[in-house]
């Protein structure tokens, strides 16, 4: 383990939260590589990079159950509300309110019928839960569908940054090598130079290119 490292831990941070403030900047590169370079349509790049961190919390399991719950809940108070002519303040309010006592109703039921015990922080939970409000906005920008599908592929992007950065291994690389970190951000420079077209938009655009 490094110097740095120990003395970070010997200072009072515990192991967990110095992995994941380790991990943010690799979780923001691989965002930003899959948006600029592949061209995922993902949410912004926080509230994709904070989902994965959010998943590492949380467990992949839960993380897409939670993520499927606020589609869910999002539609069904949607469509009670629609009628009412509320401000989107008010209905991103109701949203919230609605997807947190969902949440609340399904981890008694886990613990109830599965007897999983779900001991994370609660402000990973809190984390996806305000992804709704993300979708509501790209669902009114970009059209329900367009919306949708936005936001799967960021579950899709949380969920493959989640299972790269989950391990045991890497902990102990960034343990041991804490500057990977700020080589994270030197190849951040580098993806923000980038002036091509995105693979998606290669692989989209190809026949056009041939010609």
């Amino acid at each position: 383990m490094n110097e740095f490292t120990i003395f970070l831990l010997k200072s009072g941070i515990h192991q967990n939260m110095l992995f994941i403030l380790l991990a943010l900047p690799l979780a923001a590169m691989l965002v930003l590589f899959a948006k600029e370079i592949i061209g995922i349509k993902s949410f912004n790049l926080y509230t994709t990079s904070l989902g994965a961190i959010a998943l590492i919390s949380i467990g992949s399991i839960l993380g897409i159950i939670l993520f499927l719950l606020i589609i869910l809940v999002d539609y069904i108070v949607e469509y009670f509300i629609k009628d009412l002519k509320l401000h989107f303040a008010s209905k991103i309010a109701i949203t919230l309110s609605t997807i947190s006592l969902v949440t609340i109703i399904l981890l008694a039921l886990l613990h109830i019928y599965l007897g999983v015990s779900i001991n994370v922080s609660p402000f990973a939970i809190i984390l996806l839960i305000l992804l709704t409000e993300n979708l509501s906005f790209t669902k009114i920008n970009k059209g329900i569908k367009n919306g949708n599908i936005i936001y799967m592929e960021t579950i899709i992007l949380s969920l493959i940054i989640y299972l790269i950065l989950d391990n045991s291994f890497l902990e102990t690389v960034l343990f041991k090598y804490p500057y990977i970190s700020i080589v994270a951000i030197i190849i951040d420079v580098y993806i923000g130079k980038t002036t091509s077209l995105r693979l998606r938009e290669i692989y989209r655009f190809r026949n056009i290119i041939k010609e």
